[in-house]
């Protein structure tokens, strides 16, 4: 049980799969624990999702039913000591940038939504506008716009997020809703003699 080997419990603890073929691989066949990839890089821990956005991996993935395990998925997604014994590379960050390729065409809403749910998954949580990831994806173009257009992330700081409100407002009719407002300037301001 893979219990048993956490902590080192066994002597020698996850290293103890080193070298078993074991390692269920989303091509259908399977690895040796602890081997590298075809390609001589460590297979690929990745969810279904993942594995969609990062298809040109397929040969390097490990199974995404082994992330989806009711018992086994925690180990393969969340524990470090056990990633690191089995050498198995997990979908971080960096790793999901590097290896996020470029559409051919406009991305659609769906793509969208679906590579910045991935990122938040990937930072270990909901993705916020840092640094790190302007740098990491900033000349990637997946920041869409309110008019249809999709730009590169790099262009985060130059957007304006506006709050769900102000976004349904009518531009045709925007006068009569900002009236108020308006006279309630007029009334602020002295009046003129």
């Amino acid at each position: 049980c893979i219990g048993d080997l956490q902590g080192g419990g066994a002597k020698g603890g996850f290293a103890n799969l080193v070298g078993l073929l074991l390692l269920p691989l989303a091509s259908g066949g399977l690895a040796y624990v602890g081997q590298a990839s075809r390609g001589g890089e460590p297979h690929v821990v990745a969810t279904v999702q993942q594995q969609t956005l990062l298809s040109h991996l397929r040969s390097r993935f490990v199974s995404p039913e082994c992330t989806a395990h009711e018992t086994l998925g925690a180990y393969f997604l969340h524990n470090d000591e056990f990633l690191r014994a089995a050498r198995l590379q997990s979908v971080t960050l960096s790793f999901f940038a590097q290896q996020l390729q470029p559409l051919q065409m406009q991305p659609s809403a769906t793509y969208l939504h679906t590579v910045w749910q991935t990122m938040g998954r990937s930072a270990g949580g909901a993705i916020k506008p840092t640094p790190e990831v302007v740098e990491l994806f900033g000349s990637k173009t997946l920041l869409p716009l309110r008019s249809g257009q999709v730009v590169a992330v790099g262009e985060l700081s130059s957007t304006l997020a506006l709050p769900a409100p102000l976004l349904q407002l009518e531009l045709d009719g925007a006068a009569s809703h900002w009236a108020p407002q308006a006279s309630q300037a007029a009334d602020a301001e002295p009046a003129a003699a």
